[in-house]
């Protein structure tokens, strides 16, 4: 955690608003979701949490492990070939606070609480239409492709990617 005002944890339906319009700066790098998307996935998902200055969210991430009952076509391409991850389904940062280690706090966060239950963390980035700033912030946590496919109906091709907890 942070301080009093600065701070990560878990997501709240008075979020939700300020979650919706920060995904929605980021489509198509991210898919597009709407508020009932966002209220289930808040109960439902193993881990939605924010970054927090004050009542401003500046970044969120939600994953989900394998027994989520979860239709995304990535979820499923990793569930067929894996059994022991969390799934990473999205990552947003205000691009105003982009360079302030919010990502990456973010994700040692989700480490930390998942390191004792799962071996990998997953999650894809897109080629097609390409989005190299979250590709090559992923490498530098320390992701690595592990494969592509054509999502959307070929629309988007994305990397899957995989780093290795434990």
């Amino acid at each position: 955690m942070y301080n009093n005002r600065v701070m990560i944890r878990p997501a709240q339906k008075n979020d939700l608003d300020k979650i919706l319009l920060l995904n929605e700066t980021f489509v198509p790098k991210v898919s597009r979701v709407d508020i009932k998307w966002l209220e289930k996935y808040c109960d439902v998902a193993d881990v939605f949490d924010v970054f927090v200055d004050g009542n401003e969210v500046l970044g969120f991430i939600v994953g989900m492990l394998p027994d989520c009952d979860y239709g995304s076509e990535n979820f499923l391409w990793f569930k067929k070939r894996y059994t022991d991850f969390l799934y990473i389904d999205r990552i947003a940062i205000a691009e105003k606070s982009h360079g302030r280690g919010i990502g990456k706090s973010l994700y040692e966060n989700v480490e930390r609480n998942f390191i004792e239950r799962v071996r990998n963390l997953m999650c894809e980035v897109n080629v097609s239409p390409p989005n190299p700033q979250s590709y090559h912030f992923h490498q530098k946590i320390g992701f690595h492709e592990v494969g592509q496919q054509d999502t959307k109906g070929g629309t988007i091709r994305v990397a899957m990617l995989m780093k290795v907890l434990r």
